[in-house]
């Protein structure tokens, strides 16, 4: 610690300091300059070798990752096609039937219709 961070401590007691003095900036930056200069890497050998091939199969796998994407989106439109064409169909349908129930109606006036018009049979 710098003489002017010392003078900078608390001191509670005359006795002894019993706040750790905090360093300036000064001294912290000091301090991280010569790490720094002494900053070493630990990539061994092969550990560069083994990174580019992970990087390889990395990208290797986004490439297929991409095709299937790509194929998935296709089938999407595929899929959104269909789902129109259904619902489409499924309004005709619905059309057809309403017509059916439409003409079912008319079909049970005209039998009650018939069937009240007709003779009574003779009871035996």
């Amino acid at each position: 610690m710098s003489g002017r961070a010392r003078r900078r401590c608390a001191k509670l007691s005359v006795a002894r300091r019993t706040v750790r003095c905090m360093d300036t900036i000064d001294d912290r930056i000091g301090t991280l300059e010569m790490r720094v200069e002494r900053l070493e890497t630990w990539a061994g050998p092969g550990q560069t070798d083994a990174l580019s091939v992970n990087i390889r199969a990395i990208r290797a796998d986004l490439v297929s990752f991409r095709r299937v994407q790509n194929q998935h989106g296709v089938l999407l439109g595929r899929l959104n096609e269909d789902v129109a064409r259904l619902k489409d169909d499924v309004s005709v349908l619905r059309t057809d039937v309403a017509e059916l129930k439409t003409g079912v109606a008319e079909l049970k006036v005209a039998v009650r219709e018939i069937l009240r018009r007709l003779p009574e049979q003779p009871a035996d």
